[in-house]
């Protein structure tokens, strides 16, 4: 049912293709110069490496990685663009993958500059599209180095949000209350009304596939999208359509959410509606045949697993427990590691403001403003989801501000056209009010954008740590770093990690962590050596696991579960077995392939968490971290009676570690106070500890000799003081 929004003569006198262009290429102009503020201080050599520049972000090393084939997955849709654009270009994978975020995060303003035009009120689609690019919690995660699924996780909802407007805004009234006053619906047969309506929402499904292998988890939004449009669609049907849109929206979830089995039964319904119009004309024929098709399709598409599976992803992102769930043979208490994900934490209500609107005022204005838009065009509460998902994200994590953009700018930028138009200011006038409110929206954007400066998520000399893992390492090893730079490990090394991004849930974590923690080298490396053991031997017993059919570039068993064969004694005997680990030999299978452990001055800032989780009690499920603290601000250090001086307090040390090109030097003293620091002269940080994170692997085996860790471990790669690699050798 095609639908083209009247021209009123108060449009500005121009072509209405015009009136379409130029909101696009400002709304992509202004959110691309936003992100490439930026760029002039990514030139440094120190940001880059071998010609390539460093990342922004943990994500993009996953899908460079995946883009050459060193990765556990290979075949994403991110994956196949960088790998297409690399073929194409010749141009390094590292650079492509640093620009192309600024380049595709703006489309997701395009789709809202369409249904402006549409809702002819193209004005609104400037400010409305600037802001839902442009908002802080988008715009922070698609800037330069910030490679990753957001442009398509933001430009899916805008797509379909807009495409489900549109299609069924001929078929509602556009009041809440009374019957509109539009455009009559043009007379079809039942007939070609059928098949118009199946014509377009299948082909609108079949969008939504391409929407779920461009960004797999967009089902979500898009199954809710879909839920509310057909509860608007229900309660405000124009006479006569409420059976037909029903229809519709039922072809349009069978094909994207069914598959082929889906896509053959939206033909089916729509041959039964064609051929046989008895079914159109009954309603009651026509009511029982779409209930039944529905209910048939909702239980093939597992459409009560689906909603599950949406509620327990929410209550998970609550953090409500620090313990990660048990299996259903085992009562072995394992971290949870969502507490300490930056993306995942918590949103106090000031960076909420600025995340999703820039501040308070243009937040509760925007709220109000939704409210009002939804009553005068009930079909804007389509995009309530996404403003939901925003809203909570203070308690869900600040990822999920990145979706309060579009829904503000809407709201903003839609409401006042829809207030002026329905005063009756004039185009101009409307256009004029637009570009004010397009200033007011940009401003604290701007403030923010202008101040901003490179981060890389590891330096150059940790990314040469990988690159000389490449040349030394064979291609079977598997790296043991923290599961942070999982990901850059695979791409800059071209091995196998332990842990990455994807792979970092408490099975993953624990074992990890406790080689990090531990004070015992014997400890740490029979931890590794058993854990590599167990994989293979879980891998042997079940090797059809389809998640290992996917690893073919490295060692399947890498990807098996890594705690098995501790659940499978059960928590005390696997806590007595990982304590023996510090004094019995262990003896496994010599023949595995060889592991490495990789320490990096950059686990300092995140040492705490490492020992919480490497800490762990598999009884209780409760941690013993050490302390650890960066010093900040004008330090003044005593070395005469080993006491470090702030302007707030001063500390008296047992020992000093003062690392630097020179090498290193150690100090002590008699404090008794059990308190250690180190002190990067290169760097000019001091971080000041306790003895049981001064005596963790992951310090010790940064600043100490290498032959204090044998017959463990073997150093083969020496960046002091920013990074080491070792091998882990035979020694039981």
């Amino acid at each position: 049912m095609n639908h083209t929004s009247p021209v009123h003569t108060d449009r500005i006198s121009c072509s209405p293709w015009f009136t379409l262009l130029v909101p696009c290429l400002v709304v992509y102009g202004v959110s691309l110069c936003l992100r490439l503020v930026e760029l002039p201080f990514w030139n440094p050599a120190f940001l880059q490496i071998d010609g390539e520049k460093l990342m922004a972000t943990h994500d993009a090393y996953f899908w460079m990685a995946g883009a050459q084939g060193t990765s556990w997955a290979t075949d994403r849709a991110l994956m196949e663009l960088l790998r297409i654009l690399h073929t194409i270009t010749a141009a390094p994978m590292g650079n492509i993958a640093f620009y192309l975020p600024v380049i595709l995060a703006p489309l997701a303003g395009l789709p809202l500059c369409y249904l402006a035009w549409k809702q002819d009120m193209p004005e609104a689609g400037m400010g409305a599209g600037i802001m839902g690019t442009g908002c802080l919690g988008y715009l922070l995660r698609t800037r330069l180095g910030f490679c990753d699924t957001d442009p398509f996780a933001l430009f899916i909802p805008a797509l379909m949000g807009t495409a489900l407007i549109l299609w069924a805004s001929p078929l509602v009234r556009s009041s809440w209350l009374t019957d509109a006053k539009g455009t009559p619906l043009p007379q079809q047969s039942s007939r070609k009304r059928f098949l118009a309506m199946a014509t377009q929402t299948i082909l609108l499904g079949l969008v939504g596939r391409v929407c779920f292998w461009l960004y797999y988890q967009s089902n979500y939004i898009i199954l809710s999208f879909i839920g509310i449009c057909m509860l608007v669609v229900i309660i405000l049907a124009r006479p006569g359509t409420r059976q037909t849109a029903l229809f519709g929206l039922l072809c349009l979830y069978a094909v994207a959410f069914g598959g082929w089995i889906g896509l053959g039964g939206a033909f089916f319904l729509t041959a039964l509606f064609l051929y046989f119009p008895d079914i159109a004309r009954s309603p009651k024929k026509g009511w029982f045949l779409l209930v039944l098709f529905g209910l048939a399709i909702c239980f093939i598409t597992g459409l009560h697993n689906q909603a599950w599976t949406i509620l327990s992803k929410l209550i998970a992102l609550t953090k409500p427990s620090s313990v990660y769930p048990p299996s259903t043979n085992t009562t072995l208490l394992l971290p949870s590691v969502l507490q300490s994900i930056r993306e995942v934490q918590n949103v106090d209500l000031p960076n909420l403001y600025s995340r999703i609107s820039g501040n308070g005022v243009l937040f509760w204005l925007g709220f109000g403003a939704y409210l009002y838009l939804i009553w005068k065009k009930p079909l804007f509460l389509t995009f309530a989801p996404i403003l939901v998902f925003s809203v909570f994200s203070f308690k869900l994590g600040n990822r999920f501000t990145m979706y309060g953009g579009i829904v503000w700018g809407v709201a903003l930028c839609f409401g006042l056209s829809t207030l002026l138009k329905a005063w009756g200011v004039q185009s101009g006038k409307r256009f004029l009010a637009q570009v004010i409110l397009i200033v007011i929206i940009v401003w604290p954007i701007w403030d923010v954008t202008n101040s901003l400066r490179p981060s890389p998520i590891l330096p150059r000399v940790y990314a040469q740590t990988f690159k000389d893992l490449a040349q030394t390492s064979p291609k079977k090893a598997r790296l043991w770093q923290w599961w942070d730079y999982g990901y850059a490990a695979q791409y800059y090394a071209g091995r196998m990690s332990f842990a990455d991004g994807g792979l970092h849930d408490g099975p993953w974590l624990y074992p990890l962590a406790l080689v990090h923690s531990t004070d015992s080298p014997a400890q740490a490396a029979r931890m590794i050596r058993f854990t590599t053991a167990d994989q293979q031997n879980t891998f042997e017993q079940n090797s059809s696991q389809p998640r290992q059919e996917r690893l073919q570039w490295s060692v399947p068993s890498y990807l098996s579960h890594p705690t098995a064969g501790l659940e499978a004694l059960g928590p005390h005997q696997a806590e007595n077995l990982v304590n023996s680990m510090r004094t019995t030999p262990l003896e496994v299978n010599v023949g595995m392939p060889p592991q490495y452990f990789v320490v990096s001055w950059e686990n300092l800032r995140l040492a705490y968490w490492i020992s919480y989780f490497g800490n762990w009690d598999l009884l209780t499920g409760k941690a013993s971290p050490g302390r650890i603290q960066r010093m900040r601000g004008s330090i003044q250090l005593d070395m005469q009676n080993g006491v470090i001086k702030s302007t707030r307090q001063a500390i008296p040390l047992d020992s000093l570690d003062i690392v630097s090109d020179k090498g290193p030097q150690h100090r002590t003293w008699s404090n008794g106070k059990g308190l250690h620091a180190i002190f990067n002269q290169l760097s000019q940080e001091i971080y000041v500890m306790d003895g049981k994170m001064y005596r963790s692997m992951m310090i010790q085996m940064l600043i100490s000799p290498p032959e204090h860790f044998a017959p463990y471990f073997q150093l083969v790669v020496d960046h002091y003081p920013w990074a080491r690699a070792y091998l882990v050798t035979n020694a039981p």
